[in-house]
């Protein structure tokens, strides 16, 4: 069982995680490339209940490919982003694995948005890649 938290960068936004992620992914597309500033965000994905948040946060909406509204928080002092959530996925919270102090129980299940890759955006296990978001997670 994951138990971890964080805080961003000025310590205004707090998140604690507890139980098993759904999914844990690094994601590829175009949107996270420039929401990040790299190539990629890793993200594992909880249930709402296994979340807990603290402090402020903005957050701001984009039309996903899928159609959905892909909603990305973070911190309205430091600019960190902490979490995102969609309103395809009711109920659950994409947390940045970046902003936690211990990320050592991440293992990545797969490679999402691959088409939308950069060249020199490498990983060094062999995971699943997909082009899109696989409909069964």
């Amino acid at each position: 069982m994951v138990k971890a938290k964080g805080a961003c960068l000025c310590g205004q936004l707090k998140i604690e995680v507890e139980g098993e992620p759904i999914v844990m992914v690094h994601c590829c597309c175009t949107d996270c490339q420039k929401a990040s500033g790299t190539g990629h965000m890793t993200n594992a994905r909880f249930h709402e209940k296994n979340v807990r948040i603290t402090g402020e946060y903005t957050r701001y909406g984009l039309k996903a490919k899928s159609g959905n509204i892909n909603y990305r928080h973070f911190c309205p002092i430091c600019g960190s982003r902490g979490f995102g959530t969609n309103s395809g996925r009711p109920g659950q919270i994409n947390v940045n694995v970046g902003i936690l102090d211990d990320s050592s129980w991440f293992r990545p299940q797969m490679v999402i948005f691959d088409c939308d890759r950069r060249d020199w955006d490498e990983f060094p296990e062999p995971l699943p890649r997909y082009d899109e978001y696989p409909p069964e997670n």
